[in-house]
């Protein structure tokens, strides 16, 4: 276990106690610098945003001016006139194919009917970017407006006076291990429905001798990564596609492109760059691979289309705004006895990724606590919105918000202590959670323990002048599913680099580093001797790319055997080179050692030698090398643990594993409140986390920080505003983001307990410390002034108005 107090990088204290086996790592557990940081220092990192290609056109999006209408006319021959356009699609000219994860429910362009303010209707290629941003302006579209709605509780009744996909019941859904989409034709805005059945919560109800009912919502937040989506195209001649994307996921694009243009997977070629920058879920599905590729195949030329930051915010998607209904039956001794919460998703126009996040939410909901009763009914709706898609945490952060708020709401019922309430009911080692996944290397309670202490080292006053303070606690797990197979090649060239070929993407939370870290210590060699082959469908094996805290652990475990099947091979070819049997070899530093003499594979008698990697290889008669009966020396590796599948009529798992793993978090909020002003300051703010093994150590930290930060930032300055569907304020002057002026200190402690399915006991930890932010500081607030607030965001305005109604 390690911590660190940061502020301005400022290291305050760090230990960690090591096993024997750590004690021999050479690389994994240090922070060594990312492999790809002189490029980003010096400026030369190609991100998509930057890439050009030969004879490039560039495209520009027409949008939709209204939520919801009808389009009665489109009218193209005004930007068909500008000089340099060679190329204007309507929804008649490309196919007519839908796509999204899930639920099929996106087409390429609108074709009838539009949906959202900013949907596309029609797109434009032209010589100059400037020649098809005109000609997109001068495109005409005549609209029949329709009734919009916005509020998903509204939206999801019975016989709804708004259908917002009247053919939901045609479109194409599909299943997954963890997932299964439920709908209701009465209903035809729900775009998914999940069902949680523990128990009898009438009976517990009964038994309980209190009763707490409470309603929690969230806002709308954008993911705000610093470079916009970026996607470029080119058409072969053989009637394939090449794509370049900003993108995190490119087996999963290659999917929705295919849905899309009907187009089989093997004729798409997606490539995702090396540089990523940022992504947080909004990059983890195809918002603009499909146009980009229609526009290159109508004009059989490169295209490339960059979205404006306006774009971005109003036209891919959001972290979905949420309803919580939250209703809890506890004994006098804190003993929760029945739980029963009603979950709403505003999904907006579209599907995109969003529909996993309702499967998702079961795991917040049962991974903490023992609920012997638990009903549970989670939502997705259609509203015409800009829709809700991925976001870090994917559906978690919502639901936390009310749980961990209403923990803090029955203990001062109950007179308890809030962190011993939580305590009393949390789930043990070894038991079940209320979807009958068993929890097995469980340490959410060492995390409440060391925040706690952490907590006591600095106390806070309760008043100074016109600030008063206070402290919040919210405690988290986030799951790490198992939706996708990991896999890895690792290749040894003749000058003993070690290629590692993976669909791993780094939108910036250091998996190139990682995973050279993994390879360099599972071969012995430096880290600078590795070198990375990544995110091509048509070089790379089968991946999840950045999503759901996958990579670390899941393409980690598939480097790490890949590696180990490598080190097998050259045993292999060591011992018929020098004719000694593979049990007396062994691989240290580098090199292949005889580690017991007399083991000829005749009998006859060798005495102590080694080979070094190059002296496997034989020199090519043109150039190069190659190993003798092997050609190339490649190892291959496949990470999938075996889980269950949920039940989408009772949330059950078929076996008593659901997951992976879960990773724990605990986090304390220290607030200091301006009564004049309605100011919120952070003051410290305290994050624990048992991440397994760090592998790199400033990644972790980096991480957690960068999780909470933006957490924080989302509940107390972030929020985007609409207006009859139409987003106010779609740029970063309006759209409040935190600077660095404004960073609070952070304490990060980072607890390391061995997890059996991650790469030298590694658990997965960028999406998880985002979690607990909003309960920890709508706690805090509550401790400082006795508001409590059941609707994010919590801003100064809303707090100035709290304080004087009180």
């Amino acid at each position: 276990m390690f911590d660190v107090t940061t502020q301005a990088s400022v290291v305050e204290s760090e230990e960690e106690s090591v096993s024997v086996q750590e004690t021999r790592l050479k690389v994994v557990g240090k922070p060594v610098i990312r492999v790809d940081g002189l490029e980003k220092i010096t400026g030369t990192a190609v991100f998509a945003y930057d890439m050009e290609l030969p004879r490039m056109l560039y495209g520009k999006i027409h949008r939709s001016r209204f939520p919801h209408a009808e389009i009665i006319r489109i009218d193209i021959e005004k930007a068909l006139k500008v000089p340099g356009v060679r190329a204007v699609v309507t929804g008649k000219d490309v196919s007519d194919g839908l796509r999204g994860r899930g639920l099929l429910d996106t087409p390429i362009l609108a074709h009838d009917k539009v949906r959202y303010v900013g949907e596309p209707i029609s797109a434009v290629a032209a010589e100059t970017l400037e020649a098809a941003e005109e000609a997109s302006e001068l495109i005409e579209v005549e609209y029949r407006e329709l009734p919009p709605v916005f509020d998903p509780e509204k939206a999801m009744e019975k016989d709804p006076e708004v259908v917002i996909h009247p053919n939901i019941g045609s479109y194409k859904r599909l299943k997954a291990q963890i997932y299964k989409a439920v709908s209701d034709p009465s209903r035809p805005n729900i775009t998914n429905y999940f069902k949680v059945r523990k128990g009898n919560v009438d009976q517990g109800s009964k038994e309980a001798d209190l009763i707490i009912e409470n309603r929690f919502s969230t806002h709308m937040v954008q993911h705000a990564h610093i470079e916009p989506i970026a996607v470029l195209a080119k058409y072969e001649n053989d009637g394939s596609f090449t794509i370049w994307t900003s993108g995190q996921n490119t087996f999963r694009t290659r999917r929705e492109l295919s849905d899309a243009l009907k187009v089989q997977e093997t004729k798409i070629r997606v490539i995702a760059l090396r540089h990523v920058g940022g992504g947080f879920g909004n990059k983890g599905a195809g918002h603009i691979e499909p146009i980009v590729a229609s526009l290159a195949q109508k004009t059989r030329r490169p295209v490339k289309i960059s979205l404006t930051r306006d774009e971005v915010f109003t036209a891919t998607s959001v972290r979905h705004p949420s309803v919580t209904y939250i209703k809890d039956g506890v004994k006098k001794d804190g003993t929760i006895t029945a739980r029963e919460i009603r979950l709403i998703y505003n999904g907006g126009a579209y599907s995109l990724a969003g529909n996993v996040a309702v499967g998702n939410s079961i795991h917040a909901m049962t991974s903490v606590y023992r609920l012997p009763n638990l009903k549970a009914d989670i939502y997705r709706v259609y509203t015409n919105e800009v829709q809700g898609g991925a976001f870090r945490g994917f559906g978690a952060p919502q639901i936390y918000f009310a749980i961990e708020s209403q923990m803090d709401i029955i203990a001062e019922k109950l007179d308890m202590d809030p962190i011993e309430f939580r305590r009393k009911n949390l789930l043990r080692e070894g038991e079940k959670t209320a979807i009958g996944h068993r929890l097995l290397f469980d340490t959410i309670e060492e995390c409440i323990s060391k925040t706690v202490e952490a907590v006591k080292l600095n106390p806070l006053p309760r008043k100074e002048g016109k600030w008063v303070y206070g402290t919040g606690f919210a405690i988290s797990k986030e799951q790490c599913d198992v939706s996708f197979p990991s896999m890895a090649y690792a290749r040894l060239l003749e000058d003993a680099t070690v290629e590692i070929w993976t669909a791993a993407t780094d939108p910036g939370e250091g998996i190139h580093t990682v995973l050279s870290q993994i390879a360099a210590e599972e071969m012995q060699i430096p880290i600078e001797s590795v070198r990375l082959i990544t995110s091509d469908t048509g070089l790379t094996p089968v991946g999840t790319g950045a999503s759901g805290s996958r990579q670390t652990s899941q393409m980690g475990m598939a480097v790490k055997l890949a590696c180990q099947d490598l080190k097998k091979k050259i045993l292999a070819v060591a011992s018929r080179k020098i004719g000694i049997k593979e049990d007396a070899l062994q691989i240290t530093a580098g090199k292949i050692e005889v580690v017991q003499s007399g083991f000829g594979v005749a009998g006859q008698t060798v005495q102590s030698s080694s080979l070094s990697y190059p002296d496997l290889f034989n020199p090519g008669p043109m150039g190069g090398s190659y190993v003798p009966e092997e050609g190339t020396m490649m190892g291959k590796a496949i990470w999938m643990p075996k889980t269950g599948e949920i039940d989408s009529e009772t949330g059950q798992c078929s076996t008593d594993r659901a997951v992976a793993y879960y990773t724990p978090v605990a986090q304390a909020a220290r607030v200091a409140i301006n009564t004049e002003t309605g100011a919120i300051k952070i003051v410290e703010y305290i994050g624990a986390i048992d991440v397994g093994k760090a592998i790199n150590p400033l990644n972790v930290i980096g991480q957690n920080e960068g999780a909470i930060a933006m957490g924080v930032n989302g509940i107390i300055n972030e929020e985007m505003v609409l207006v009859n569907g139409k987003v106010l304020n779609p740029d970063l002057k309006d759209y409040k983001l935190q600077s660095i002026m404004e960073q609070f200190p952070i304490k990060s402690i980072i607890l390391e307990n061995y997890n059996p399915d991650g790469p030298f006991g590694a658990r997965g930890c960028g999406e998880a410390p985002i979690s607990p932010v909003g309960p920890a500081i709508a706690n805090a607030v509550y401790d400082a002034i006795g508001i409590r607030f059941f609707d994010l965001p919590i801003t100064p305005e809303k707090m100035l108005l709290a304080l004087k109604k009180k």
